[in-house]
């Protein structure tokens, strides 16, 4: 998808990293919503950030909008919840 709208490695390397480095920072926010609010609604959160990132991710028509779509994905943290 992401050749289809032009994008070369390098972005897609950079694509990467910044899906990598939202997680990183998303952890203990998400860490801190399931000790306050439980486990089920940190799963819910989780489901529905996947929802979301995914969602817009299939209807980006640029790049730009493909590193929009890896912000949401901060909260995807199905495991630890």
């Amino acid at each position: 998808m992401a050749r289809r709208l032009g994008a070369d490695v390098v972005t897609l390397g950079y694509l990467n990293t910044l899906f990598s480095f939202v997680l990183l920072c998303g952890g203990p926010l998400y860490g801190r919503f399931g000790d306050v609010f439980g486990s089920r609604a940190a799963l819910m959160l989780s489901f529905s950030a996947a929802v979301i990132g995914f969602g817009i991710q299939s209807l980006a028509n640029s790049v730009p909008m493909l590193f929009l779509s890896q912000i949401p994905l901060g909260f995807m943290h199905t495991f630890q919840g």
